[in-house]
């Protein structure tokens, strides 16, 4: 039983080591404020259960020295009596008596010693906790900046806080050209425009040369003042250079801080270029599923995408003119000269289009041989007049072709207007408006082909009537 009791002793001096060694908290039914006074004090509770069990002296200061820590000088002072009584207890009494009492005013002071150390110690990792806090704090707002200038700005305002530097001055890299621009210069509040570096300029020339280094450097030092430059790394590639203005010898606190700051920076920077490079890609490639590889023109999904703000730009008195355009005959270029020579007439008629429209209008490869033209706030009158262009342009110049001569080309066109009712604009919808121009092409088509037929204005009041015939308009060649 004895043997028993003293294993389950030594158990909770271990659980007590281990406790403070890893700065684990006390569990929720502590017998003390602490961990290690708590297991400590578990180890005399249970060794004291045996009536002749005496604690070691041991035993006993560990748990002054616990309670010395939780400020309860009180039982601090009373374990380490019995820890000097329990070493004295093989001498006379008389000796233990006088060695307890000058042992009792050692382990006093001792105790009293420790808790003023361990106060300090306390305030201390008090500090530095905040520091860290902070310190994170400016982390994240560091980091939620997606812009280099925003960056260097919040790094400034944060310098200044801790009066670490007096001036700030951010070097980026461009990593196409590996050079270094002047993005921001501290106090300013508008970037810079990106002045490269030039190898005459002596500050430039300083930073050039400090861009080849993968370490703090400290130049211009005076006995007050000095220039601190810190490249800034990712995966051992220099993204920017920052420099202060720094007072001379610079606090070791105060590069720590720097460091700390310039670590979020560098993550900062990084994210930054990571989400220019995505944003970029996602623009070519919204680009590209937006235009059709062959001719370079705007595809259907273009038109899909963008119609809704296309027709909320429609202004009063004019229209969203529609153009629908066909090659007439397109397929006899396929099964005479083959598909490709039929793709290099395709290629060739965006600039008749253009010729025709104007650079403004939106120019779309619309299905296998057809092409749409859209045309914003364009006047209803003015619409056969573009028809006509059209025709004109794309008889007036053969299509140049690989193995032969120039072949010429004529198209039928049909065009519509959106609103087609420009009194009642919400009768009809831009599809239905479309469907107008596809009727009217084909209409143009039946005709003979090599012309323009038009719907530009429908009354949607008579639409509904027996006799309501559509006003069709019709551009001759």
């Amino acid at each position: 039983m004895y043997g028993f009791t003293e294993r389950i002793v030594a158990l909770n001096e271990a659980l007590a080591e281990i406790y403070t060694a890893h700065k684990m908290p006390a569990p929720a039914d502590a017998l003390a404020k602490s961990a290690d006074a708590h297991f400590l004090q578990a180890a005399l509770d249970h060794g004291q259960t045996l009536a002749d069990w005496q604690p070691k002296a041991n035993l006993l200061k560990k748990l002054a020295a616990s309670y010395a820590k939780l400020g309860e000088h009180a039982k601090a002072y009373m374990y380490a009596l019995r820890a000097l009584n329990a070493e004295q207890s093989a001498s006379t009494k008389q000796a233990a008596s006088r060695s307890a009492a000058m042992q009792i005013r050692e382990q006093t002071e001792q105790a009293r010693n420790e808790s003023q150390r361990q106060r300090e110690l306390t305030e201390v990792a008090e500090h530095n906790l905040q520091l860290l806090n902070t310190l994170s704090a400016m982390g994240q707002e560091i980091t939620a900046n997606l812009n280099a200038t925003a960056i260097a700005t919040t790094l400034a305002t944060q310098l200044r806080s801790f009066n670490i530097a007096s001036h700030l001055r951010l070097w980026l890299r461009d990593t196409d050209r590996a050079v270094y621009s002047l993005r921001y210069s501290n106090p300013l509040s508008v970037p810079v425009n990106n002045r490269p570096l030039q190898n005459d300029d002596d500050q430039a020339a300083k930073t050039i040369e400090l861009s080849h280094l993968r370490t703090e450097t400290i130049i211009d030092a005076t006995s007050d003042k000095c220039t601190f430059y810190a490249p800034l790394l990712i995966q051992k590639k220099t993204l920017a250079i920052v420099e202060i203005a720094a007072p001379a010898p610079l606090p070791p606190a105060s590069i720590s801080i720097f460091r700390s700051l310039n670590a979020y920076v560098a993550i900062a920077l990084e994210n930054a270029r990571t989400y220019q490079a995505l944003a970029d890609a996602k623009n070519r490639i919204e680009q590209l599923s937006q235009t059709d590889s062959l001719t370079g023109i705007f595809n259907r999904h273009y038109v899909n995408t963008h119609i809704a703000s296309l027709l909320a730009e429609t202004q009063n008195e004019t229209c969203l003119a529609i153009f629908l355009i066909d090659i007439d005959h397109f397929k006899t270029i396929n099964d005479t000269h083959g598909q490709s020579e039929g793709d290099l007439v395709l290629q060739q008629m965006p600039v008749r289009l253009a010729q025709a429209f104007g650079t403004d209008a939106i120019l779309v490869r619309w299905d296998a041989a057809g092409f749409l033209v859209l045309r914003k706030n364009t006047p209803r009158n003015q619409c056969a007049i573009f028809a006509k262009a059209l025709n004109n342009a794309t008889t007036a110049t053969p299509f140049g072709l690989r193995d032969g001569a120039p072949i010429k080309k004529t198209c039928s066109i049909g065009f519509a207007c959106y609103p087609p009712d420009p009194h009642y604009p919400e009768t009809f919808s831009w599809q239905q408006a479309l469907n107008f121009a596809d009727l009217a092409l084909k209409h143009a088509k039946q005709t003979g082909r090599n012309c323009a037929v038009g719907l530009t204005t429908i009354d949607s009041r008579q639409a509904g009537s027996k006799n309501f015939v559509l006003p069709w308009e019709m551009v001759p060649p």
